[in-house]
């Protein structure tokens, strides 16, 4: 079973750090079907205002990863000169067979 945290530090960007663990008692094998193994989007409301991954490139290479018991991965996500307002961030893991999403709110002053 996979468990996500996602943690934001503001400023003149935004830092979305994305954590991925493995809450289960067996190992999880994963399939990336390219380089972007995860994502983050931020709304204002129910209007996708920025995803990382836009206008990105990604190696299409399948990609395998095993995360034991315990094991976390982890990625870093960069929002640079965002406006002032309420927003909240989602983050989802981009493995074939398993889901992993998680929100947070934030304020940018």
């Amino acid at each position: 079973m996979l468990t996500g945290e996602l943690a934001v530090e503001t400023g003149d960007s935004v830092r979305f750090h994305y954590t991925v663990e493995n809450t289960g008692e067996e190992a999880v094998e994963l399939t990336f079907r390219d380089g972007g193994h995860a994502d983050c989007a931020v709304f204002d409301g129910e209007e996708e205002v920025w995803r990382w991954s836009a206008g990105r490139m990604f190696t299409q290479a399948i990609g395998h990863e095993t995360l034991a018991p315990g094991d976390t991965s982890e990625f870093g996500f960069e929002w640079d000169a965002p406006a002032p307002g309420e927003y909240t961030a989602r983050a989802e893991l981009r493995a074939q067979e398993e889901a992993c999403e998680c929100e947070t709110t934030f304020s940018v002053e």
